[in-house]
């Protein structure tokens, strides 16, 4: 029955809820009590026993109240002896002061009245265990004690902060009687993270990802063992390190175990002669080898090292696994390229491009099992890559006797956190260029002449070239190369134009004539004239206008 604020209402005839026991003489309902909130999610549950049956049946409240039918209940425990085990139970508070509600049954008719109490816990689930595995057991001192007649809790009777458990013999010496107090022994909570296994000396914690156990003994070691292809990492909690783990349990403790996947490494010969290594965790490398660079990347890209192929073996299907490449940084290798399955587009998929020391370059980057960059396209634990490093060289055309170049931003897929810096760092005319720190505006340090270029630098048009590298770095993370190619344009008119960069495309503000050159993965060079400000203007493809 339900209250409200006028109280309880509702009949036996029109109950806010029932169940009805399962037999003849079962005597379900022997015992009915509040067990306090045993999954903690803010409403009351309730307990019904039969001793006649040996068993007991839990039903957890909600926002309609209490579900579920005697065939249906959130949880049941019994027994197969003619021990009376349900005939008591109740709410024992929380004893291991978890923030779940625990539930203590008995049996005092077990081994000739003897009598058993049983303790099981709540969790985020609900209670756990059975009769065969509660989380804490005890059997009276003699026959005919009817140990366990009676059950409840305590209350926190030495103040440590943990209930504690009270239980009831009324056969002891001739039905004089006698009264159990226990204290909660401090609990110990472990959780792993990550391969690996968790056990505990003395005997009680073996746990999957979390586990719980109460110790009579106050000093527990805990000892972590990593799993095939794991290596364990440390202990957190109220435990640090690599080694054992020793805790004395005057309160209740919690520990973490966290293992890692070990990396495999494989080492490779790029298409110059330099060795790499590519570094995978939760893999393992089949096969890896390299070849020629693909003819059709897109433009102001290269690959220099070559094409980059590997297969990728038992790794858990559907997952992403990172991935970490180390060439020589005298490639300038500035992204990692992936030609989508699906749309044929290459992507960068480099999450990080950094130095690792004087000498090599970090390529971070992922692909998932199945994924748009998973050449056989299934999540069967196979991933299969073709791909490559990169240099990305952004390629502007800029007026001649006009000494402003680019607008330079971070590449929007490369991982620059904070507010980026700027700084001209080599290419062979970096003399000749100047970079503002905190707007990357580029600009030439003198105007440049296109009769008098001072390079014999030209492009595939023969206009003059001239290539710079800037570097740029994140406030709180993350660097990034570009490399920017130059081709002067012949302009008699004098007239400038401010060129805007952001991504691995090219744009043009208009502003007298302006020209427009298209990033197409084909290599073919687009233009766009505008001519005055009538708005008219003249496209080329090719050989088509």
């Amino acid at each position: 029955f339900h209250g409200s604020a006028n109280g309880i209402s509702g009949t036996t005839a029109n109950p806010a809820w029932y169940a009805v026991g399962e037999s003849a003489n079962g005597y379900f309902g022997t015992v009915v009590a509040g067990a306090g909130d045993v999954n903690n999610d803010g409403y009351a549950d309730i307990v019904i026993g039969s001793g006649v049956l040996h068993k007991v049946w839990a039903f957890y409240g909600s926002s309609n109240g209490i579900t579920g039918t005697r065939d249906t209940p959130d949880w049941s425990a019994s027994t197969a002896g003619s021990d009376a085990f349900g005939l008591r139970a109740a709410s024992v508070g929380d004893l291991n002061n978890d923030g779940y509600a625990d539930l203590g049954v008995s049996a005092w008719s077990y081994q000739i009245q003897t009598g058993k109490a049983y303790v099981f816990r709540g969790s985020a689930n609900g209670l756990t265990g059975d009769s065969t595995a509660p989380a804490w057991s005890n059997v009276g001192e003699n026959k005919y004690d009817g140990y366990g007649y009676s059950i409840t809790s305590a209350g926190d009777v030495n103040g440590d902060g943990f209930a504690d458990l009270l239980i009831g013999a009324f056969g002891v010496n001739d039905q004089t009687g006698k009264a159990y107090v226990y204290h909660s022994a401090p609990g110990l909570i472990v959780h792993k993270r990550g391969g690996g296994t968790v056990t505990s000396v003395p005997a009680g914690i073996d746990c999957d990802d979390s586990c719980f156990a109460d110790f009579s003994s106050s000093v527990v070691t805990l000892t972590a063992t990593a799993d095939s292809g794991y290596q364990f990492q440390q202990w957190s909690g109220d435990c640090t390190g690599t080694g054992s783990c020793i805790v004395t349990l005057e309160t209740r403790k919690v520990v973490t175990a966290t293992f890692d996947k070990i990396a495999v490494a494989q080492v490779f010969t790029t298409t110059q002669g330099t060795q790499g290594i590519l570094e995978v965790e939760g893999a393992v490398f089949s096969s890896i080898a390299t070849s020629a660079a693909p003819t059709r990347l897109p433009r102001g890209v290269r690959m220099p090292l070559g094409t980059l192929a590997f297969t990728l073996n038992e790794v858990t299907p559907g997952a992403t696994v990172p991935l970490r490449l180390y060439v020589d940084s005298g490639a300038r290798i500035s992204g990692y390229y992936k030609q989508h399955r699906e749309t044929g587009a290459w992507v960068n998929l480099a999450t990080q491009v950094s130095a690792f020391d004087s000498t090599t370059t970090q390529i971070d980057f992922s692909l998932t099992d199945g994924g748009p960059f998973d050449t056989d396209g299934a999540a069967n634990g196979v991933i299969v890559d073709p791909g490559g490093a990169v240099e990305q060289w952004l390629t502007p055309l800029i007026r001649e006797n006009t000494t402003i170049v680019a607008q330079l931003e971070p590449l929007t897929d490369t991982v620059i956190s904070g507010t980026p810096t700027y700084a001209i760092s080599g290419g062979p005319d970096a003399a000749r260029f100047a970079v503002d720190a905190t707007s990357g505006l580029l600009r030439f340090q003198t105007t440049p002449d296109y009769e008098q270029p001072d390079t014999v630098n030209t492009d595939s048009l023969g206009r003059p070239v001239y290539t710079v590298t800037v570097t740029i770095d994140g406030a709180v993370s993350g660097t990034q190369q570009q490399t920017i190619v130059v081709s002067l344009l012949d302009d008699p008119e004098t007239d400038g134009v401010i060129q805007h960069l952001a991504g691995d495309y090219t744009a043009y503000t208009p502003g007298g004539t302006a020209e427009y050159v298209d990033a197409d993965p084909a290599g073919d060079l687009t233009t766009l004239a505008t001519v005055g400000d009538g708005g008219k203007a003249s496209f080329a493809s090719g050989a088509l206008t």
